[in-house]
């Protein structure tokens, strides 16, 4: 299958107080962790991140050989140190492309450099909801063409956003429906955004596909109820949350996360957006992925390994990704 095309791999090493990870390509990421006389290495995923905008963000070149500078260990908001006693470990990246003809960050070709570069990243292709009016046919191939990559796993992010408005609301639901079928078509999960429009999206995938679709519902922050009828809805869907999780006032997306059963539940940055309390407003970085799984830890009451080890599983099978095709 089209995970099987492709076999990446970390290497991760502890010593000196840092978790060196590096990549077959030969470039390394180097993250701060805390100086422990028994270092513990939890590793996670950030299952949604935007690599592009994130190294704009930081003022950085939009190439491969930058994405290191967004782990910096010079950099405190990319330390991943918690008070935990843990040291976070980056197992891989889901790098969400989104459509845009007038930001270079947002190419789909810069997204396909990152996932032919480096070994743990992978790539999704869209067009997101703030953007639906741009939809064309020249859109629609290019975005099919990504997807032909070996190491291109999912259609979006696509949905509805009918907080911002940025696109007809009408539109956005044709052109929602137009990455659906695409998906269907080729066999791909599907990455949703929905933002005030929880239950109209709900409505649009119940309509178009079978219960057993693989879906990732991205950074959900919409009522609970709701959330509970996604996941009774789609048996293979998961619930994706980020740093806002972290946020002082933010206890009805707390509420989510405690009952989200954690096998259907993803860990996310959205970097580099949605950076977590202390750094909120700040440029956030999947460095930080850490804050977020320590944060679910604590509302779930689990353990860090269990969190790591769950959400982890739950992100190569939903993305079909190289490690769970190898233990099937």
């Amino acid at each position: 299958g089209r995970a099987e095309r492709y076999c990446g791999g970390l290497e991760n090493t502890v010593s000196k107080g840092q978790v060196r990870t590096t990549l077959r390509t030969g470039v390394s990421l180097r993250m701060s962790v805390q100086k422990l006389n028994e270092p513990v290495v939890v590793e996670v995923y950030d299952a949604h991140t935007h690599l592009g905008s994130t190294l704009d963000r930081l003022k950085q070149a939009i190439d491969p050989q930058s994405i290191p500078k967004i782990f910096s260990k010079e950099d405190e908001r990319c330390t991943i140190a918690t008070h935990t006693g843990a040291s976070f470990s980056l197992r891989g990246c889901i790098n969400v492309n989104c459509w845009s003809s007038s930001s270079r960050t947002q190419s789909f070709e810069s997204g396909l450099r990152f996932q032919r570069a480096l070994s743990n990243i992978y790539g999704t292709y869209g067009l997101h909801p703030h953007y639906a009016q741009s939809w064309s046919d020249d859109v629609e191939s290019r975005m099919r063409e990504a997807l032909t990559d070996a190491k291109s796993v999912a259609v979006g992010e696509c949905g509805l956003d009918f907080y911002r408005n940025l696109s007809d609301e009408n539109v956005q639901t044709k052109v929602f429906v137009k990455q659906i079928r695409i998906a269907r078509e080729l066999e791909l999960p599907l990455v949703i955004h929905a933002r005030d429009a929880e239950l109209r999206a709900l409505e649009v995938l119940s309509t178009e596909l079978p219960a057993d679709w693989p879906i990732h519902l991205h950074c959900y922050t919409g009522p609970k109820d709701v959330a509970l009828m996604y996941l009774q809805r789609f048996d293979s869907l998961c619930i994706g949350f980020t740093g806002c999780i972290t946020f002082k006032n933010n206890n009805a997306v707390r509420e989510v996360v405690a009952a989200v059963p954690l096998e259907r539940l993803l860990l996310e940055t959205d970097a580099p957006y949605m950076a977590p309390a202390p750094f909120r407003g700040k440029v956030c970085t999947s460095a930080q992925i850490g804050m977020v799984a320590a944060k679910i830890a604590e509302i779930k009451k689990r353990s860090l390994g269990d969190v790591a080890r769950i959400t982890s599983q739950n992100c190569e099978r939903l993305y079909r990704l190289p490690a769970y095709s190898q233990k099937k």
